[in-house]
This record gives structure tokens, C-alpha cells and sequence, in this order.
């Protein structure tokens, strides 16, 4: 089965949101696409493109 990695930014406002609402949003978004989360990894750092 493929994997795919996905990257994002929060906003603030999104980050207030995660926050309240906790990871089930991001989990039924990827179920309602037919597939699951294996791994969910956040970086402490600033996100650096080379």
C-alpha cells in the first residue's frame, strides 16, 4: 500500500482550533478519504526547504 507524507503550517487561529478539538478532526478527514494515519510526527523546529 502507497504512503504518502503530508506537511502543513497551523495558523494561529488554527492552532487555537487544534487545541480546543484535540487530533480527531485530522483523523476523520483522512477516513472520510478511505485511508488511516500510521504516524502523525510534529517538529519543534521551523520547517527549512534545502
Amino acid at each position: 500500500m502507497a504512503k504518502f507524507l503530508f506537511q502543513a503550517d497551523y495558523s494561529p487561529a488554527g492552532v487555537a482550533g487544534l487545541r480546543n478539538e484535540g487530533g480527531t478532526g485530522r483523523k476523520r478527514m483522512f477516513a472520510d478519504m478511505g485511508g488511516t494515519i500510521e504516524f502523525f510526527y510534529m517538529p519543534l523546529a521551523e520547517r527549512t526547504s534545502t
